[in-house]
């Protein structure tokens, strides 16, 4: 009961803690693809690399394709490229370097050379683009392709012209709630042949990703890189970008203005000398978040957090403490998998 009482007033006070807050910095991880380490570092102190984990490929030629933490779950995903024979879908712990294999599919690799990932917090599908204007979902569950999607091309009137997209950084929004009081959220890429920040379907999905279409959004003011990462902040929507740049290539962290596109320095990432293939940013607060909706509260966290500590599961947690608009948590199973995989919990089914 002891136990029960602190758990709860930890809740509590973290979650009046959090609303009252000023923004906080961002926790990042990124992958160094010549040494093969997932590092973590803080966005307003990249300089300091405060973890460093080297991850288990086994192949000589294997390497990550980008990095994204799934909402629904907290975990962190990848694709292996083995040697670009093919690709497979992997969860990867950044504390010990571990990965483990998503479903036994190995899939083809979409047409392209540089590659952009991030999950749709709405579909709870991994998106991936590349280079060449290949547009691909992928269920987490299975690791299987969920659907080939239209090719990326900028719609007509735009500044881009007939030029063919060089997408290789893609991110999504926070959650937010639409005018149909549906949850929402609008993606994001990097061009990085012409430098700008792009918008790949419309304003809070209004026109799906899955048509393709690409609407310049401005000039970074700063040379990108195919190599590198983007992301978007949980909550506040600060969108962060990993570029690889100058010559020689220094790693470097901007933070970009999702209005008009432009690149802000924020610092070298570590000594600037290991090469950046992938960047993903971890909600610290998402344990309080049950239901993954971007809100901690009392009458749906709180009440959902209480029910499971009074050791109720199924739909006994979630009766009447879900929010009206459907979260990207909905079940037991789902709110559970984040307790015990997020928050270090163990939670019986």
């Amino acid at each position: 009961m002891r136990h029960f009482f602190t758990v709860l007033f930890t809740f509590v006070s973290s979650a009046i803690w959090l609303s009252l807050a000023p923004a906080q910095a961002a926790l990042l991880y990124a992958y160094y693809d010549s040494s093969n380490d997932i590092v973590s570092f803080d966005s307003e102190n990249p300089n300091t690399i405060l973890s460093s984990k080297q991850i288990g490929l086994t192949g000589e030629f294997e390497y990550l394709i980008g990095l994204d933490f799934r909402p629904a779950t907290g975990q962190l995903y990848s694709f292996v490229n083995n040697g670009g024979v093919n690709m497979r879908m992997f969860t990867v712990d950044p504390f010990t370097g571990k990965l483990t294999q998503v479903g036994t599919s190995s899939l083809a690799i979409p047409a392209g050379s540089n590659f952009g990932l991030s999950f749709a917090p709405t579909s709870d599908r991994l998106r991936l683009v590349t280079n060449l204007a290949s547009n691909t979902r992928y269920n987490p569950e299975t690791g299987a392709l969920s659907g080939t999607d239209t090719a990326l091309s900028y719609v007509a009137g735009d500044p881009a012209g007939s030029a063919s997209p060089t997408i290789t950084h893609i991110a999504y929004t926070s959650l937010s709630t639409g005018a149909a009081g549906s949850p929402v959220t609008t993606l994001y890429g990097i061009d990085t042949a012409r430098n700008t920040l792009v918008r790949i379907g419309g304003v809070d999905g209004s026109t799906s990703p899955n048509g393709g279409e690409v609407t310049t959004i401005g000039a970074l003011g700063v040379v990108g890189s195919a190599l590198g990462g983007f992301a978007i902040a949980p909550r506040t929507n600060k969108a962060y970008a990993a570029m690889n740049t100058g010559v020689p290539a220094v790693a470097t962290l901007y933070e970009i203005n999702l209005s008009n596109g432009l690149a802000t320095f924020r610092g070298v990432i570590g000594s600037g000398s290991a090469r950046i293939g992938g960047l993903a940013i971890k909600d610290t607060s998402s344990c309080y978040d049950l239901d993954g909706d971007g809100n901690i509260l009392a009458l749906t966290d709180g009440l959902m957090l209480l029910r499971a500590l009074l050791g109720m599961t199924g739909t006994s947690v979630i009766a009447n403490a879900l929010p009206s608009a459907t979260p990207p948590r909905s079940t037991w199973s789902a709110i559970r998998a984040h307790l015990n995989t997020t928050c270090g919990m163990s939670f019986a089914p």
